[in-house]
């Protein structure tokens, strides 16, 4: 059986023994492609509204039954990650932002939401989303729940209005950040 294949039966079983309380969990894997594999209308997509100088690295992305694809590269000196679906349509457009840059009141309610869920809590990666739902943060905390430090992704509206968070299953290097 192909490694790729057993690391994906390891983290499904995974989330089948696993159950933390209060969050659904994420199981995303990414898996390096080449950029033949990537789909043409996603690829035109980003030669017309990206000006790339450096190096981009090409992702399929499977993260529970959906499947998409996923270009991740800098572009004026900032971390993208551009995600489209499976038929080559944008799903969105994140950028990596120092979380200082989210205005205070956004933040508050933000930070309110995970001191509820965590007792202890750091933030580890903060991204501005942009897609059809408009601008949203994504942004990844180390907390402990109970006794373990674990890592969970927020989603809030760019008011700090909460949306969703989940448990991110598997190990850190699954998770490719760029």
């Amino acid at each position: 059986m192909d490694k790729s294949y057993k690391h994906v039966i390891l983290l499904l079983s995974s989330i089948l023994l696993a159950s933390p309380f209060g969050f659904c969990q994420k199981l995303e894997v990414e898996k390096r492609i080449k950029k033949g594999e990537f789909p043409k209308k996603a690829l035109q997509y980003l030669e017309e509204e990206f000006e790339i100088a450096g190096k981009i690295k090409w992702y399929k992305e499977m993260s529970g039954a959906e499947k998409s694809f996923e270009a991740k590269f800098t572009c004026d000196g900032k971390q993208h990650s551009v995600e489209f679906y499976e038929d080559g349509q944008l799903m969105d457009v994140e950028i990596e932002i120092p979380y200082h840059v989210i205005p205070v009141a956004s933040r508050k309610r933000m930070e309110a939401q995970w001191n509820k869920d965590l007792k202890k809590s750091r933030v580890r990666r903060v991204q501005k989303q942009q897609s059809d739902l408009g601008l949203r943060y994504e942004i990844i905390v180390r907390g402990k729940k109970k006794k373990n430090s674990e890592l969970y992704e927020y989603l809030f509206e760019s008011d700090g209005q909460f949306v969703k968070s989940l448990l991110i299953v598997g190990r850190s290097d699954d998770l490719n950040l760029y």
